[in-house]
């Protein structure tokens, strides 16, 4: 074979790893421009549900606060309590709307009888006066998991 028969079969053969090479750092750089930018939108995605999510109970608990704030609400007549918030529950499209007392004692308004819920945590920042949510849980009314709202409530005199 030829001196330069050699030298094209030469550059050709580096022509080619050259370009594989080159081939192969654009695969890497753009893999990792893409895997950037997609870690940025999830993070960016991830941000944006979690403030609207924070919106949404804010206005849920303030919804509550108003509802506790009735009239009919503190009131510490139950049957006025229960006439006051009859039909809220599906309004708002809630499973149920409880009013617990100072000792922890619920009354639901769609659900007969009494429940003890003085173990709660979300129950117990309510009766100190916080707002609250608790972390998704069973309930004790229907042994599904619940996520729970509670506000305090001020008793009429």
């Amino acid at each position: 074979m030829s001196f330069s028969r050699k030298i094209s079969i030469f550059a050709g053969i580096l022509a080619i790893f050259i370009s594989v090479g080159m081939g192969l750092a654009s695969i890497m750089i753009a893999s990792k421009i893409v895997m950037d930018a997609t870690e940025k939108s999830l993070q960016w995605q991830a941000e944006t549900g979690s403030r609207l999510v924070c919106a949404e109970i804010l206005s849920q608990l303030e919804i509550l606060q108003k509802i506790a704030n009735r009239p009919a609400t503190t009131t510490m007549k139950w049957e006025m309590q229960k006439q006051g918030l009859e039909g809220e529950a599906a309004r708002l499209d809630y499973l149920d709307i409880g009013i617990v007392d100072p000792q922890g004692q619920a009354r639901y308004i769609l659900e007969s009888g009494t429940y003890d819920l003085s173990d709660r945590d979300y129950i117990k920042q309510a009766l100190h006066g916080e707002r609250a949510i608790s972390d998704v849980l069973i309930s004790k009314v229907t042994n599904k998991p619940v996520v729970m709202l509670a506000v305090p409530m001020r008793w009429a005199e």
